[in-house]
């Protein structure tokens, strides 16, 4: 009940409220429609406009965009009318084939691919994320082609390629000296290696879970980097300043030997900062680096990693380019030039972002 005395502009409480809230639905429209509020987009320190981090833009950049998709895992085999019944919301005979993976007995292993007609289809079931077909949930992603022998491009020095980097992509050879190798090669030897892989690595800061794909802590001392990253870190912020303004503060070592290598993809963009930086000891590999994108038109670029030598993502090159490490013995280049593998070890520096 109001009172005389109140003058006009009063409202109960609770249409105060019912009027915020038709408010901010008035804006959220508003938005939605190209006006009000501009995007959500995280300023970077740098200047311009850091790449958002919601789940479509992780999926564009995380993913190839194909008519091709994964499907996984089932405990036994589903029949193909409940596959079309499981992305009958997106219509009606939108599915070419449907193909199962089998072991070397032809028993079924639990997971396939499904072909859709249209990419727009896929890209709708990718993006409606898990479904339940036959009983079971199951994982559906774009299907991620692995670099094997067969389909590697041909690798290249700095030097014959150095034009062709993508945005964002620094390599600089030489950054330590062999003295400097060889110490930081007998210290990190010295360190425990943890075999969780199916190549040996170590983990300072944080160590990031390939189980759970998040962060986990780490007992003391590990849970900063070691002392003998000092020089290295201070001599990388010190020639390319404003790079790591508040870290790193998280570090990956890897070993790789002989044919290892590592599948195409992007580093973790809600765990980590733009920065990635990888320092590359002992052994010479080769680095694919292919765009997100498939309708960009830029072609997949193999970069020869040599001992010593620094390579640093930023910008495109850290969030629409994916990079692997093809699964050969021996990378070959162009004009008949060959780097066998033998031993590398690969130092991976980056920042983690505020919780």
């Amino acid at each position: 009940h109001s009172s005389p005395n109140r003058s006009r502009s009063y409202s109960p409480r609770w249409h105060r409220k019912r009027r915020r809230r038709s408010y901010s639905r008035s804006r959220s429209r508003s938005s939605s429609q190209g006006r009000g509020r501009r995007p959500c987009r995280r300023s970077d320190p740098r200047g311009g406009d850091r790449y958002r981090t919601g789940r479509r833009d992780r999926l564009e950049r995380e993913e190839v965009t194909s008519k091709r998709v994964f499907i996984g895992m089932f405990p036994e085999e589903p029949s193909q009318a409940a596959i079309e019944d499981a992305f009958s919301e997106f219509g009606t005979n939108i599915i070419s084939r449907v193909q199962w993976k089998r072991n070397k007995q032809g028993e079924f292993a639990g997971c396939g691919h499904v072909e859709f007609k249209n990419i727009a289809d896929s890209i709708a079931a990718v993006r409606a994320g898990c479904r339940h077909i036959a009983g079971a949930r199951v994982r559906v992603k774009f299907d991620t082609p692995r670099l094997g022998s067969q389909n590697v491009p041909p690798i290249h020095t700095h030097a014959e390629c150095k034009d062709k980097l993508p945005p964002g992509l620094r390599y600089i050879p030489d950054f330590i000296t062999e003295e400097e190798e060889k110490v930081m090669l007998g210290h990190i030897d010295a360190d425990q290696w943890q075999q969780t892989l199916d190549r040996r690595t170590q983990q300072r800061g944080k160590m990031f879970s390939y189980t759970t794909h998040r962060l986990e802590d780490l007992p003391a001392p590990l849970d900063e980097l070691p002392s003998y990253f000092t020089p290295i870190v201070h001599r990388i912020k010190d020639r390319f300043s404003p790079i790591f303004p508040r870290g790193p503060d998280q570090c990956i070592v890897n070993e790789y030997i002989g044919d290892q290598g590592i599948n195409p993809h992007i580093d973790k963009p809600e765990l980590f900062d733009e920065s990635i930086v990888s320092l590359t000891l002992a052994g010479p590999a080769a680095m694919v680096f292919d765009p997100v994108l498939t309708r960009s038109g830029q072609e997949p670029l193999g970069l020869l990693l040599e001992p010593r030598g620094l390579l640093i993502m930023e910008g495109e090159s850290r969030y629409k380019w994916r990079h692997s490490i093809p699964k050969v013995a021996v990378d070959k280049g162009l004009e008949g030039k060959e780097w066998r593998r033998s031993r590398r070890v690969s130092i991976t520096l980056r920042t983690l972002l505020k919780s």
